[in-house]
């Protein structure tokens, strides 16, 4: 069994951080498992080579104003996916 080291975790303090512009952050799908990390960035600042996505972007707008333990729901090109927030980082 894998346990990350301590620093792998959030603090106590990041569970009152709320997703807004220039925040990091790990998402993860709640069917598959699988997460995300990526900053949400003004437009001009989008790269997503670089795991920056656009506050304009569907994704984005969603996340705004969620916290650590929220799920949401985005509507994907492909299909409906469900997304929990796992980790929200002070924005820069």
């Amino acid at each position: 069994m894998y346990l990350p080291e301590e620093k792998d975790y959030p603090s106590n303090t990041q569970k009152q951080y709320t997703v807004k512009v220039n925040s990091r952050i790990c998402i993860k799908d709640v069917d598959s498992g699988e997460a995300f990390t990526f900053c949400i960035v003004p437009p001009e600042e989008l790269d997503a080579e670089n795991s920056k996505i656009s506050i304009l972007t569907s994704l984005g707008a969603t996340l705004i104003g969620k916290s650590l333990g929220d799920v949401i729901t985005w509507i994907a090109p492909s299909r409906l996916r469900r997304f929990e927030v796992q980790s929200v980082f002070r924005a820069t």
